[in-house]
């Protein structure tokens, strides 16, 4: 039953930084823009093509566009974290495009969904502030509208009108999303480094072969 509870506050909003942002639509997703002077646009694309290629295992699976100034691929990391010493494995997927100018490259993030053992893949859904009680209270009333048919549905109940349980319960979902989001955003922001630092590093290599 803990392990259910968890999945269900990892749906909760999480913070963000500056690199993690939301669209029209409210769709949560990264971009970053690096300068990697001295490197023209093939080069970039080739050095791209092949980090993709490394660390995807097949390049021409998981590659959905590939243009003269443009890569859209599909990507999972795997991550976890430690709730009072169990460890839950996380499956992180995502759509990446990588755009490429001379000088310049932009990686786009996006569509960025987890997976644990226990539940089905779910979109990731942060909001720039953390949600207050009531707004928890909100969401778990609509969660038990929805859960006619599920066996969890008294348990929901039982919480929602018990302030003690509720509390517990909300301070929890505060904890998961904090794990959540130490887990996720630092992986993904990492793609972009560790491409950005491929590229640099493989170009230097290159110019001297």
């Amino acid at each position: 039953m803990k392990i259910k509870i968890i999945c269900f506050l990892l749906l909760f909003p999480l913070f963000m930084n500056s690199q993690i942002k939301r669209n029209e639509a409210g769709v949560v997703y990264y971009q970053e823009v690096f300068e990697l002077e001295g490197i023209t646009q093939q080069t970039i694309k080739d050095l791209a093509f092949e980090w993709i290629a490394i660390n995807f295992n097949d390049a021409n699976h998981v590659i959905k566009m590939n243009t003269e100034d443009k890569i859209i691929n599909k990507g999972n990391i795997k991550t976890s974290y430690n709730w009072d010493g169990i460890i839950v494995d996380l499956t992180n997927s995502f759509d990446m495009i990588s755009e490429f100018k001379d000088n310049r490259l932009r990686l786009t993030i996006e569509n960025i969904k987890y997976k644990t053992a226990n539940s089905k893949e779910t979109e990731i859904n942060w909001d720039l502030e953390p949600i207050s009680l009531d707004e928890f209270k909100v969401v778990m009333q609509k969660l038990i509208d929805d859960m006619a048919n599920s066996p969890n549905r008294k348990l929901m109940i039982k919480i929602l009108n018990n302030p003690d349980k509720l509390e517990q319960h909300y301070a929890n979902g505060i904890k998961a999303r904090r794990l959540l989001y130490n887990s996720v955003v630092p992986a993904i922001e990492g793609i972009g480094k560790n491409l950005a630092n491929y590229i640099s590093n493989k170009s230097d290599k290159n110019s001297e072969w």
